[in-house]
């Protein structure tokens, strides 16, 4: 994991405005979540979570701390029948492009979702929570940022329901490390499924 500094925000957010922030890295794992924020909490240094930027607007004095891109990936079919499939996905899958990849499959639930900006982790609480009055059930599984809070067991952590309401975290209380989802399958994807 590659720790950048003094980085221009605007490059990383849809409004393209603000400053630097003084560390930016990506994670690609829980356990590199857990070492950042670790590390953050050490050295008393604030953190921001950051998906896809679309929801994001910086000061022009930028951010004296580190910015934390989730850039958890990975689908996985974990269970299906011949009515329903159940997905789980990375919160830093683009949520635009695994809608497309569920449209291709035949599933459906979440078709009208396409072309909202962001990534699979931020979407639940951010832009598809408002739109998303008829979406299917799915859950965010979802860890907590402080120390004392976490289990040892990656089992135990927190599963959260997000039906219609949203949530904005001004100081980042968890992290989002996937997205369930249980979809609908198309009469005719019955034969192309995976499983």
């Amino acid at each position: 994991m590659e720790i950048h500094t003094n980085i221009p925000l605007k490059n990383f957010v849809t409004m393209r405005l603000g400053g630097n922030a003084r560390f930016m890295t990506d994670v690609r794992s829980i356990d590199e979540i857990i070492a950042i924020i670790d590390r953050a909490a050490a050295q008393n240094l604030p953190f921001y979570i950051l998906g896809g930027g679309s929801n994001t607007i910086v000061h022009d004095e930028g951010f004296n701390g580190i910015v934390i891109r989730n850039r958890i990936m990975g689908q996985e079919i974990l269970s299906g029948t011949p009515s329903e499939v159940s997905i789980r996905v990375g919160a830093g899958e683009q949520w635009d492009e695994f809608v497309k990849k569920t449209v291709d499959m035949r599933l459906t639930g979440i078709e009208a979702l396409s072309g909202i900006p962001g990534t699979v982790g931020a979407a639940p609480v951010q832009n598809i929570g408002p739109t998303a009055k008829k979406s299917p059930r799915r859950s965010c599984r979802l860890m907590p940022t402080i120390r004392n809070q976490r289990h040892s067991s990656r089992s135990q952590m927190m599963i959260a329901i997000f039906r219609t309401a949203t949530a904005s975290f001004a100081i980042p209380k968890w992290v989002a490390t996937s997205s369930h989802l249980s979809l609908s399958v198309s009469i005719r994807a019955l034969h192309n499924l995976p499983f």
